[in-house]
Formats: C-alpha cells, structure tokens, sequence
C-alpha cells in the first residue's frame, strides 16, 4: 500500500510543496489536505488532482488520522498558527490518534524553543516523529520543486531509519543536494534565522545602492547591468530587486 500524505497550510511555499507532492507520490497515494481559503484547496484539486486523490480534512485532527502511519507536512505563516493547529485540544495535531510510524514535519519559521518544545510534546503524546524543516527558495522555488531545506536532525547515518525517510520525504519536493540536516531539533530554525538575517541585510543593502546610483542619475537598467555582472551581484538583486521594471518584467 502506497504511503498517504498530508499538507496543513497552501500559502506561498504549501500549495508549491502539495503540487510537487501530487505529482510525485504514486497515484494510488492520497494527498489530504487543510487549508483556510477553500478557494485555493479547489484550485490546487483542479489543477493537481488528475496526478491521484487530492482529499480536503476538516481540522488538523482529522487530517493527522486520515495520514496515519503516513507523513504529514504544515507550512504556516507564524508562531501563534502552528500553536492552534498542532495543540488545540479538540482539533489539532495533538488530538489526533497514536502512530509510532508517523512522520510529522514543520516547515513554518517560528521561535527556536517553541519548535524544540512541540517536538517533544509531539512525541512524548506518541504521534510519531517530528522534525522542524525550515526552507529557502521561496514561491519560486516552492513551485519549481527546488526548495533548499534546513532540517532539525543529525545527519542521518545508514541505520537511521527516521532520518533517511525525513530525506526521501524533502527530495520530493527539493533539491536532495540542498537538504542540510543541522543538528538536534530546533537547529533548522537557527540555521533560517540567521539565513534570513542575512537575505533581510542584503536586501538593505542593495536597495540603498541602487538609490544612491539612481540620486546621481545613472539609468537603472545600465546600473542594474554593472551590478548583475560584478562583484556586488546576489540572489537578492536578481529576484527581489527594489527598482520596479528590472526583474519578472
């Protein structure tokens, strides 16, 4: 019998990641998944459900034991959603049934110690395994199915049962080269923290660059030219650029 999956959250990254997922998992497989917009879970069934089942759950509960022994995913916006969605006591994650052969993995960015206490909650309840899988990539990325994952689990080694499905499970929907395991839990959302320090600075930076070029009047496409092919270039300044009419013209 071919593994279930589930996804809670089709926002930005989620609905990228559930498509991906349709589409590689095996048609006999069934996909559940929640999402608030009723809109974007029709959109994702017409669009993906000719690849096998795409089944909506009513809550977080209902999606974690339709799953069952299967891998559940949550990609959510902050902190406070993936508190009401894993540990509501009527209908979330945590009122789900026991399966020890579960996989639950979090790819919302949310506080360090707060990850670090769900996961144990998670599994001292007996719903499985859980692991934190911050991600980078973005929509883009997301879409593509070349999401880059920081994960809270050592490395796996070859007996490492929990590990190498964790890694099996991401390469549907990323890059396997770009799945870094980082550690103990909560170590996936310390290596995106700081990730996302850096991608905010750069961001600054090259905004105040090309304000200054522009101020002194140099033609932001000749700017944005000179940028690109030196030094100064970055992912940032290719596909967040400040200047409108540079990038995805």
């Amino acid at each position: 019998m071919a593994t279930d999956f589930g996804i809670i959250g089709l926002g930005i990254i989620g609905y990228g990641m559930a498509s991906n997922l349709r589409k590689t998992i095996p048609a006999s497989a069934t996909l559940y998944v929640l999402d608030l917009d009723q809109g974007i879970v029709q959109q994702l069934i017409n669009s993906f459900g000719s690849y096998g089942k795409i089944e909506l759950a009513s809550s977080p509960k209902d999606l974690v034991n339709k799953v069952g022994a299967g891998v559940v995913l949550s990609s959510l916006p902050a902190g406070p959603h993936v508190r009401k969605v894993y540990l509501d006591p009527e209908n979330g994650v945590i009122a789900a049934s026991q399966n020890p052969e579960r996989l639950i993995i979090d790819c919302s960015t949310i506080e360090i110690e707060f990850t670090q206490e769900l996961g144990k909650t998670i599994i001292d309840a007996g719903l499985g395994s859980f692991v934190e899988a911050t991600v980078s990539g973005g929509m883009w990325g997301a879409n593509a199915g070349t999401l880059s994952f920081m994960v809270g689990h050592a490395e796996p080694t070859e007996d490492d049962r929990v590990g190498n499905r964790i890694c099996d499970t991401l390469a549907l929907v990323g890059i396997p080269g770009t799945i870094t395991f980082c550690g103990g839990l909560g170590m996936g959302q310390v290596a995106k923290i700081a990730h996302n320090y850096i991608t905010l600075a750069n961001n600054l930076v090259a905004t105040e660059g090309m304000a200054i070029g522009l101020k002194y009047g140099i033609g932001k496409k000749a700017l944005f030219k000179c940028i690109r092919e030196g030094t100064a270039n970055s992912w940032v300044m290719g596909l967040e650029q400040p200047v409108p009419g540079l990038v995805l013209e």
